[in-house]
């Protein structure tokens, strides 16, 4: 009888062995948190960095159009240039809520004025940059 056993035994392959319970994540290796932090830290800087070289290269276009102002003849008509000027103080970061009562005074003065004079102009920018 031990030898059918024996030889049944040879002939049945034994069972599969069980398993591992699976852990729940937080038990499991901090690599991959380590990992996910470190991605989000990279994006974050990414994205900072952007913001910062966004704002940077506004900054230097005001600079340089309040360069051009003062060293170009007086236009007789900067009505066309405007809309840049206040698209690039708003990139640059320079909000109309934080401008001073004097450079919110003469912001206002050359946005409804007839005829802006570039003098008026570069007073503007001048009081917006202080």
């Amino acid at each position: 009888m031990i030898d059918r056993v024996a030889a049944l035994a040879d002939i049945v392959a034994p069972s599969p062995v069980a398993r591992p319970q699976p852990t729940a994540w937080w038990h499991g290796s901090p690599g991959w948190l380590l990992g996910v932090v470190a991605i989000a830290l990279l994006l974050g800087a990414a994205l900072a960095g952007g913001l910062w070289l966004r704002r940077m290269l506004a900054r230097r276009r005001l600079r340089d159009l309040a360069v051009r102002l003062r060293q170009t003849e007086p236009a007789t008509d900067i009505r066309a240039i405007l809309p840049g000027v206040w698209a690039d103080l708003e990139r640059a970061g320079f909000k109309a809520t934080r401008w001073s009562g004097l450079a919110r005074a003469s912001g206002e003065r050359l946005r409804y004025a007839r005829e802006p004079s570039p003098e008026t102009l570069r007073e503007f920018l001048e009081q917006v940059r202080a």
